[in-house]
């Protein structure tokens, strides 16, 4: 009779567990060996799954791996695509700033058929702002920025439609530019009217993200004792040293 293994036991029921002698058992346990031990075989079939897995880890550390090399091409890759639409950036802001470079916009101007100190007409009324700036000679062209407010009763208050004007040179643009705060004190048909400079919306929308963003971080209380600033010069929020966000405008979108 061939001598049983441990393998052949574990099939067995307890009542003819019982039935084997203690001589038989002791020839069992002493002919089981680490290769026919159940136990033993997926020890190792563990270990030499982790062998694999630390070759393969190695494999993918390794600077020469294909993965590695890839992902090194890819990143400069990205690296250079991001240094072009930076320069992309920069150029669209350039042309952006050559196109309104003599342009600006008159806010709160009441709109057309509404009068403004006996004035009716875009012109009439542009006239009358340059008189309280003590400015002359104002030469450009302007219109309206926005559909015109529809007709009716009047019941409904609207907010006057902007007027875009683009003027002969920067000259003259700086030359208003430096008296508009003069307007604050020109009486109350007057008082209401703002002058700008003209800027891309992307680029206004921009400043006021960054912006909005400076003072929710400010708000927040784990930065308490922390300075949050805006540097306007390099377009960046800082958290004391530390940049947390910078300038990110979207001409595409």
């Amino acid at each position: 009779m061939a001598t049983k293994q441990l393998s052949d036991l574990r099939k067995l029921q307890r009542n003819q567990l019982v039935k084997i002698n203690k001589d038989e058992l002791i020839d069992i346990i002493l002919a089981s060996t680490p290769a026919n031990d159940e136990f033993q075989q997926l020890n190792q079939k563990l270990e030499d799954v982790m062998k694999e897995m630390q070759a393969l880890k190695t494999t993918l550390m390794s600077p020469d791996s294909i993965i590695n090399k890839n992902y090194t091409q890819f990143k400069a890759r990205v690296d250079k695509q991001e240094e072009i639409l930076v320069k992309q950036q920069q150029f669209l802001e350039a042309l952006e700033r050559k196109e309104c470079e003599a342009n600006i916009v008159v806010l709160g101007v009441p709109d057309e058929n509404e009068a403004l100190d006996g004035a009716t007409t875009d012109q009439e009324k542009l006239d009358k702002i340059w008189t309280k700036l003590g400015i002359s000679d104002i030469e450009g062209t302007h219109r309206r920025l926005g559909r015109e407010p529809p007709t009716g009763d009047g019941s409904i208050q609207r907010r006057s439609r902007p007027i875009l004007l683009t003027l002969r040179d920067m000259d003259q643009r700086t030359s208003i530019l430096n008296n508009a705060n003069q307007m604050k004190s020109a009486g109350d048909n007057f008082s209401r009217i703002d002058i700008k400079r003209d800027v891309h919306p992307s680029i206004r929308k921009e400043w006021k993200r960054l912006r909005d963003m400076e003072a929710a971080e400010k708000a927040r209380p784990e930065n308490v004792g922390y300075i949050i600033r805006l540097d306007t010069k390099e377009r960046k929020l800082y958290k004391d040293d530390v940049v947390i966000d910078s300038w990110n405008a979207q001409f595409f979108l």
